[in-house]
């Protein structure tokens, strides 16, 4: 049986002494208990099953959205194709049914158009490519090879090709060096013209150069540019034998 304890203080004839008062629990009070102890489990069913209710409307969201992120490392791969594969399918023609949908829309948009360009890339550099055989062909019949140097710290460079002018300007990778090969008689001429240099201003030049008594006539022509922070002057330019 089930009994209430109270203590009552109103009633009490002596400080020392506690009156307490036992009555049994009636019907009506346990019907109320077992009414709250039933709302307490229907309330944790309702929770549970609302629970697993969001859970399954989440379901496919989630699944989406996870397919989505393991394939977006592909796009940084450029695995264009991979990557519109591992996305998750789109209905033809229909509208997005919500972010992810136009997420993955996006996604698949920028994926082919990256690959356009780099296409386009790959295009434009084999096109290069074939140019930069013909100029090398063109230079190579017409014995032309390009030069870089700068006139106040002295440095020179030439490029891939001075062998066909002379293999001793392979080894050549200064301005007094070159000036030392230059036929005595025509020394003052380039020396003025490659100290006369200014940004914008244009080097043309004819000298003849000196190998173990055997002269070559020169043509070289090239621009002066300041580049750099620093506007470091620079002289770039080609030159051409000109002997025959």
């Amino acid at each position: 049986e089930w009994h209430e304890l109270f203590k009552s203080d109103a009633v009490a004839t002596r400080h020392d002494v506690s009156v307490m008062l036992v009555s049994r629990v009636t019907d009506q009070v346990l019907a109320v208990q077992g009414a709250i102890v039933d709302s307490l489990w229907l309330g944790t069913i309702g929770i549970l099953g609302s629970e697993l209710i969001l859970l399954s409307l989440l379901w496919g969201p989630m699944r989406r959205l996870q397919e989505v992120i393991h394939a977006l490392p592909l796009l940084a791969e450029r695995s264009f194709a991979q990557l519109r594969d591992s996305l998750p399918r789109l209905s033809a023609g229909a509208p997005p049914r919500d972010e992810i949908d136009a997420t993955i829309h996006a996604i698949g948009l920028v994926s082919e158009r990256i690959e356009a360009l780099d296409e386009s890339n790959r295009a434009v550099e084999l096109a290069l490519r074939g140019s930069e055989t013909s100029l090398q062909l063109a230079q190579s019949m017409a014995r032309v090879v390009g030069w870089s140097g700068y006139p106040l710290s002295g440095d020179l460079k030439f490029a891939e090709g001075a062998r066909r002018i002379s293999p001793v300007l392979v080894h050549v990778t200064t301005w007094p060096e070159l000036l030392a090969l230059v036929h005595p008689e025509d020394r003052v001429t380039v020396l003025k013209s490659w100290r006369s240099g200014r940004p914008g201003s244009v080097m043309d030049v004819e000298f003849r150069l000196l190998f173990d008594e055997t002269e070559i006539d020169i043509h070289a022509i090239a621009r002066f540019d300041a580049i750099g922070p620093t506007r470091k002057l620079r002289a770039s330019g080609m030159m051409q034998d000109v002997s025959e």
